[in-house]
């Protein structure tokens, strides 16, 4: 806006102020339409646009508009049903098939007799995320007890942007994982505080 629309437009309100219904009676300036270009305008400026191509880009221009675009829409697949194939979506082994200190992701089982190893180099960085992802937490076969009891070593041993746990995919996870844990059915509050605190 400049100078000259803001003077205008306070001497406007000014006269509406003092003017009252004057000022609201006043018409506002109509603009007249823009004249269409003539062809003969057209023809010039296409040809201002046109001195301005590369010969490559031209030639693409003339065969676009002399054959125009196609549009293929490619050969229909054929399509082969197999009867009797059911696909079952299974991630993770269940815990009953597994000890409490024992976890499997990727095919790769582990047991943590003194306690679970957040920085286990043996196994690979997607093993080392499976780990805590914490989606073990929700399998109805853990023990709760157990299942906190990982939570708050989790917290004891893995400080704030310290381990692959705090990478931004596992983080999510994770906390979505101990909501779904705290608000089950039967257990709602079950979160030991510590871990609400990190939330």
């Amino acid at each position: 806006m400049t100078d000259v629309t803001v003077g205008a437009n306070m001497r406007d309100a000014d006269a509406s102020r003092e003017g009252g219904d004057a000022a609201a009676g006043a018409k506002l300036p109509q603009f007249e339409e823009a004249p269409k270009a003539s062809n003969w305008k057209r023809v010039v400026r296409f040809l201002e646009t046109a001195r301005q191509l590369k010969a490559r880009q031209a030639l693409f221009w003339a065969i676009r508009r002399g054959w125009g675009r196609s549009f293929r829409t490619p050969a229909r697949a054929g399509i082969r049903i197999r009867h009797g194939v059911r696909m079952q979506a299974e991630l993770v082994r269940p815990a009953c098939e597994l000890g409490d200190n024992e976890v499997e992701f990727l095919n790769t089982r582990c047991r943590f007799d003194d306690g679970i190893d957040w920085h286990n180099a043996d196994n690979s960085k997607l093993w080392q995320y499976n780990l805590h992802y914490f989606d073990y937490a929700l399998d109805e076969g853990r023990s709760p007890d157990w299942i906190r009891e990982a939570m708050e070593d989790w917290i004891r041993r893995n400080p704030p942007c310290e381990s692959v746990g705090w990478e931004p995919y596992p983080v999510s996870l994770r906390i979505a994982n101990w909501i779904k844990f705290d608000l089950r059915a039967g257990r709602s509050g079950q979160l030991p505080p510590v871990c609400k605190h990190s939330l």
